[in-house]
């Protein structure tokens, strides 16, 4: 009791055989003022129609707007539904005695497709005892590749990829617009 209006950090105490915990912000609004809502969490639609995207965690005493409008809308109890991609802006509704909270930014991803993994592909060995001119044929540019013990993908070649050296490669499509990078398949 008797915090000014702010944001606190607040987390459990060390105590024997536990540490720390970790950080959480909490907002104690000014009187007549309502904090922002937490725990909303967006959810893209579920078709390249881009139209029935929702945001679960919501209740009656919400409002939402998509950001680029500027009128709010009552959210509905327990998710909003039928959402186009985007940014939302949700917020507390005003009511007797207090103003409309502060916003809380929910994004709403855009669909994405899988895509299947590469066939016909071809792993070529090394052909010196240098090990560095092995290939892998039948590559496009729409694919990626990595070594398999590497982290980061690079962007294929058209036809055939060159320069490498033994091991386990790892060729997917690459993501784009409206799809997600493929599985890998293992060369």
């Amino acid at each position: 009791t008797g915090l000014t209006p702010g944001f606190y950090n607040v987390r459990y105490a060390a105590k024997e055989g536990y540490s720390v915990g970790k950080d959480a912000t909490v907002e104690v609004p000014a009187y007549g003022e309502q904090a922002a809502p937490t725990g909303l969490v967006g959810v893209a639609p579920t078709s390249a129609a881009n139209d029935d995207g929702k945001i679960i965690g919501t209740t009656k005493a919400l409002e939402y707007k998509l950001s680029t409008v500027t009128e709010y809308v009552y959210a509905s109890d327990v998710e909003i539904v039928g959402l186009v991609p985007g940014i939302y802006q949700v917020r507390y509704a005003a009511k007797e005695g207090f103003n409309a909270g502060r916003a809380a930014d929910v994004i709403v991803p855009a669909f994405t497709a899988e895509q299947a993994a590469p066939t016909g592909l071809q792993g070529v060995a090394p052909t010196s005892a240098a090990n560095n001119d092995g290939r892998i044929t039948g590559t496009a540019t729409a694919l990626e590749y990595k070594l398999s013990s590497v982290t980061n993908y690079v962007y294929a070649p058209d036809k055939e990829i060159t320069g490498l050296i033994p091991g386990t490669y790892q060729v997917r499509y690459a993501a784009k617009e409206g799809y997600k990078a493929s599985p890998a398949t293992d060369i």
